[in-house]
């Protein structure tokens, strides 16, 4: 699957890519984000092996966790 690009050269792993497409609050939350934080929450999802890998991903995308101590919206 080709990669989707993002903005200033970043380009999305498939598995994320696949997982906002399914929800477009998570597209929304990750648009929001800063480059820095775009990029932390690539690498993480770039390095998940498993399935409870990329979920934990879009939890702390969705659910208000962090990636590299910086906090994320939740939903109102």
């Amino acid at each position: 699957m080709k990669r989707q690009s993002f903005g200033t050269a970043l380009e999305l792993p498939p598995a994320l890519s696949a997982s906002m497409a399914k929800d477009p609050y998570a597209y929304s939350c990750f648009a929001r984000l800063s480059h820095e934080q775009r990029r932390d929450l690539i690498s993480q999802a770039e390095n998940a092996r498993k399935r409870s890998d990329m979920t934990a991903v879009m939890d702390s995308l969705l659910g208000g966790g962090s990636v590299s101590g910086s906090p994320y919206r939740t939903r109102n």
